[in-house]
């Protein structure tokens, strides 16, 4: 599984069109309401439309991305910005039975033991998908405030959740997710950026 590379597939987006994508990003953001303190419960399934930018050093990828999480099938799309689809990772429950977890790039079907493991394949950084889910509907996290948050595998990001939306009365969800992996000083007083960063606009979020 390590030695799949399907990096290839994701779009290298040119520098002029990264710059109108990123602005188009931001300026589509919805306001903040107010009335996001009424929230009550965090959605275990969902489904999710929106837009994805990691960088990795001076490389930058973006995405657009359909998730749709219920009881037995969890499922993720990648498309370029012009609306290709790229991959599709899906992972399927069978009553009582173990996961299936497939990669469907073209003619090529990978399985893994986790949809974090084949993220890497898709976008060059493994991501925890749980905690992203989390995060998105501003779990542990304090509106417009970065926070620090330590992952399994004992990475340390900042996670900055911003323009809380209320969803179906009792949820709630970020409009944008801005996540940095990087290191602390000796003193522990300031975050130094490090070689990955990650920004997701949600379009579009709905407990299922």
């Amino acid at each position: 599984m390590r030695g799949l590379v399907v990096r290839g597939a994701v779009i290298k987006v040119g520098a002029v069109l990264l710059a109108v994508l990123m602005l188009g990003a931001c300026s589509s953001l919805p306001p903040s309401q107010s009335a996001v303190g009424r929230v009550t419960s965090e959605a275990q399934f969902f489904t999710l439309t929106g837009r994805l930018s990691i960088r990795q050093n001076d490389r930058l990828d973006s995405v657009k991305i359909v998730w749709s999480k219920d009881a037995r099938e969890e499922r993720l799309k990648f498309f370029t910005p012009f609306g290709s689809q790229l991959a599709e990772l899906v992972k399927i429950t069978p009553d009582g039975g173990r996961a299936e977890i497939t990669l469907n790039n073209g003619n090529q079907i990978t399985r893994a033991v986790s949809i974090d493991e084949l993220t890497e394949s898709v976008l060059g950084v493994a991501l925890e998908v749980d905690q992203i889910a989390r995060w998105i509907q501003g779990t542990g996290l304090t509106e417009d405030l970065p926070q620090d948050i330590r992952l399994r595998d004992g990475s340390v990001w900042q996670v900055t959740a911003e323009r809380f939306q209320n969803a179906q009365d009792i949820y709630r969800y970020a409009a944008r997710i801005s996540a940095v992996k990087g290191a602390h000083t000796a003193v522990g007083a300031h975050f130094v950026a490090g070689d990955i960063s990650l920004r997701l606009v949600v379009d579009e979020w709905r407990a299922q």
